[in-house]
């Protein structure tokens, strides 16, 4: 009886205790502004500014305001703001005055919370839901001054329509920018920044019979181009992305700036230099491939490179990238080493120095004699100067005749033939995407027209609020997909445009200036090295010392 008897009263006490946690929801879900906002209540201000040159006296004033209403004003030491954090990039738990005030609302320090407006705490819906739920569990409401409304559970269904227009319109405002953006890349405008590295932005206001006018100047920088144009020289004669950076540094040609392999990485890809606004080359630190740039002529800027040299360098980079060419393959002194093959029984040849026990070279004509190329299955070394000599006196002169001719022989005739078929498949493929276009287009309108229908409605049920936030994240997702779309035709024209230009004037070849140096008596080994591990897929030799070269037209085709 005795234990029957605690049972009992363990019910009724819970029992008790349930009825009042249930009254007080009840209570707190259908407050009243008049309910919540009373004179002598201590009262929580929040706001929050997207950027440093913004600040929240209008939110402030506007608070001041409306609390005026009620006959409540801001505590004097209750205002909590966090500045310059957008709430699309900031997570929640990463506001710092936001985290204050909630955990300021544990300890009970105000009794009630105002805002201007509810994008202030947040744009998901999933951070609005996360905020509510945990002012609900602390019996704190927040008041929105702008609209006069609560910001509370029991007005789920219009809160969370509003909360998901919140983060459809922070959405479309990030979508615009980039527009914006894009159409600036695409003129050719700069669209905000740091400048180039060799270049000055500045903008010069002119008065022009009292009508003031705004003209966009890039100021070059001769000291820092003279850098740029030996990081492109170093990089073309086989240097890597560190070594650039630690030669710069070494040799103290710019000790302003932070030298690093990501910032010689940055100027190797950048086609400002060739006269050409960009856009979307990176992605997170990652190099996008070319197709998904956006690209545009910049006026008024004479370009540091041509647009051929500079492909030619984008060229090198990319081969690299993909470890087709390796850096420290320059500097042996092996010339052909990785393209000469045995031409009997087509196996690589390898290199041996055969200086005797060992030791490291000490003259340079010993050097010379000792370094042989080796056939070990057809049981045959060659003397690697011999070898060299005899290709760069017989062979590269012929080579370098072909490369650089502009008479349509057959060479020149076959790479025009590839570009006419790269430019037809490109033509094929807008039409496609021109396709695409017109099909994203129609289903966006018809998501649009849908959801204007359900808003429309003067009551929305929780089943079709969730079809509708399935709706709106469904044309978000098209709209992206059509701005992508819309890139990649612009670059595929631009690429149509680009062949076509270069058929015209004949633009197959790498430029003459790199070909140049390779007769001279003094050659730089490394700069020849270079083409030939790009120009020759490989070269056969026999026993008696003939060679048998297979030309790669890839670099041709630049």
């Amino acid at each position: 009886m005795w234990i029957h008897g605690n049972i009992i009263l363990f019910l009724n006490i819970h029992l008790c205790l349930y009825r009042r946690y249930i009254k007080r929801v009840k209570k707190y879900e259908q407050a009243r502004l008049e309910d919540v906002l009373q004179p002598g209540l201590r009262v929580a201000f929040y706001a929050r500014v997207s950027t440093e040159e913004q600040d929240c006296t209008m939110q402030e004033n506007a608070v001041e305001m409306f609390l005026g209403r009620y006959g409540c004003e801001i505590g004097e030491e209750l205002k909590y703001i966090d500045s310059a954090v957008s709430a699309m990039k900031i997570p929640l738990k990463e506001r710092e005055e936001l985290q204050k005030l909630i955990s300021d609302a544990e300890t009970r320090k105000f009794d009630v919370i105002v805002t201007y407006k509810n994008d202030r705490l947040a744009r998901s819906v999933e951070e609005h839901q996360e905020i509510r739920k945990r002012m609900r569990e602390l019996n704190m409401h927040i008041v929105v001054s702008s609209t006069h409304e609560l910001y509370t559970v029991g007005e789920i269904v219009p809160q969370t329509v509003k909360d998901g227009l919140t983060q459809i319109e922070a959405a479309i405002t990030q979508e615009r920018t980039r527009d914006t953006f894009r159409s600036k890349a695409k003129r050719g405008k700069w669209f905000g920044g740091k400048a180039p590295y060799g270049y000055t932005y500045r903008v010069i206001e002119e008065n022009n019979g009292g009508e003031k006018t705004r003209k966009e100047k890039f100021v070059c920088n001769k000291e820092q181009q003279k850098v740029v144009k030996e990081i492109y020289r170093l990089f073309e004669i086989g240097y890597g992305l560190q070594q650039i950076a630690n030669e710069i540094k070494d040799r103290k040609l710019d000790q302003n700036m932070k030298w690093s392999k990501e910032k010689i990485r940055y100027i190797l890809t950048n086609p400002f230099y060739c006269g050409l606004m960009s856009m979307n080359r990176y992605d997170n630190g990652v190099l996008n491939d070319q197709n998904q740039w956006v690209k545009g002529t910049v006026q008024g800027v004479t370009p540091l490179f041509t647009r051929e040299y500079w492909e030619y360098v984008m060229k090198l980079f990319e081969n690299r990238k993909k470890r087709k060419i390796h850096s420290r393959d320059y500097s042996t002194p092996f010339l052909l080493r990785g393209i000469l093959y045995c031409h009997q029984c087509k196996e690589l040849m390898t290199t041996k120095n055969q200086e005797p026990g060992g030791v490291k070279y000490t003259r340079k004509k010993t050097e010379e004699k000792r370094r042989v190329y080796e056939c070990k299955n057809c049981d045959f070394k060659l003397q690697a100067k011999t070898i060299h000599e005899r290709f760069q006196s017989e062979y590269l002169p012929y080579v370098l005749e072909q490369v650089t001719q502009q008479k349509k022989d057959h060479v020149e005739l076959e790479i025009e033939k590839r570009l006419k078929k790269e430019m037809k498949n490109l033509k094929d493929a807008n039409k496609k995407l021109d396709e695409k276009i017109v099909k994203l287009n129609q289903q966006i309108e018809e998501l649009s027209e849908e959801i204007k229908s359900y808003y429309e409605k003067e009551i929305i049920e929780d089943e079709v609020l969730e079809f509708m936030k399935i709706i709106m994240s469904h044309r978000t997702n098209k709209i992206h997909e059509l701005n992508t779309v819309k890139d990649n035709k612009i670059g595929s024209q631009e690429r149509i445009d680009h062949i076509a230009q270069t058929i015209q004037q004949k633009k197959y070849l790498p430029p003459h200036e790199v070909l140049n140096g390779f007769m001279k008596e003094n050659v730089d080994t490394q700069k020849l090295r270079v083409f030939l591990l790009q120009f020759f897929k490989c070269i056969h030799v026999a026993s008696d010392g003939n060679l048998v070269l297979e030309i790669n037209e890839r670099l041709m085709g630049l």
